[in-house]
């Protein structure tokens, strides 16, 4: 509803209510789905709870967000976050207010679930980093606790290129958005030198297991053992 300026030169155009009521729903069925998965594959049982931080926010007025929040993060330590930062130093962007004052509400919601969950981990992309810190920052001085963020950068193929819409190669995690042939043969056409990688981010074997997949596919690399392997846990994992 506010649009994070993380990862983005311009401004998000912003959803109905109606959307995004369905995207949430969609996308907390595709979490329950991948972790039932999980735990059937590997036998890891996850304790999984999906929580929506609009629930954060129902009875707090904007006075009370400034007061509670605003008022313990300077606009030095916000003009400083990478994300903002280029959107103001460069006269082709710009930021809105509305973004600008995204970061101190991920920071919220990082203090509302180490308050109320005991929630000490954020993790997320690398984009995200100044946006976790601003809710370390706000434990500290609010409650006096550690808390302590993870970041990783964005997956890439061999060339560079990253998964995503803009890149045309945005791997769907519903069945009715690519269908599990689709995800099967994406993998399928993985090149030699990131089914590796892939293995590593994407499947549930360790490193023994991994290295022997690949030891096993380099002997003949035109078999493509490697990227059927891949191709078959994912396809597995997601469906």
């Amino acid at each position: 509803m506010i649009g994070d300026p993380g990862g983005k030169n311009s401004e998000r155009n912003f959803l109905d209510e109606e959307t995004l009521k369905h995207n949430v729903q969609s996308i907390t069925t595709q979490a329950q789905t991948l972790v039932e998965h999980i735990k059937d594959l590997s036998g890891i049982d996850c304790d999984v709870e999906v929580m929506n931080n609009l629930d954060f926010y129902t009875d707090m007025g904007y006075i009370r967000f400034l007061r509670d929040v605003g008022k313990h993060i300077t606009i030095n330590a916000m003009m400083k976050k990478e994300t903002v930062r280029k959107r103001i130093e460069d006269p082709d962007q710009s930021i809105s207010y509305t973004e600008f004052s995204y970061m101190l509400m991920q920071g919220y919601d990082f203090l509302h679930l180490r308050k109320h969950h005991n929630c000490k981990l954020q993790i997320a992309g690398s984009d995200q980093w100044g946006n976790i810190v601003t809710g370390v920052e706000l434990i500290r001085k609010l409650e006096n606790e550690e808390s302590y963020g993870a970041t990783s950068p964005l997956v890439v193929d061999s060339t560079g290129k990253k998964f995503g819409k803009s890149e045309g190669n945005a791997l769907r995690l519903s069945p009715e958005k690519n269908s599990p042939f689709t995800i099967y043969q994406y993998f399928m056409n993985t090149s030699d030198e990131d089914v590796p990688v892939y293995l590593k981010l994407f499947s549930l074997k360790n490193i023994e297991e991994i290295e022997s997949i690949v030891i096993e596919h380099e002997k003949d690399t035109a078999l493509r053992f490697g990227q059927e392997q891949l191709a078959n846990m994912v396809t597995q994992l997601v469906f």
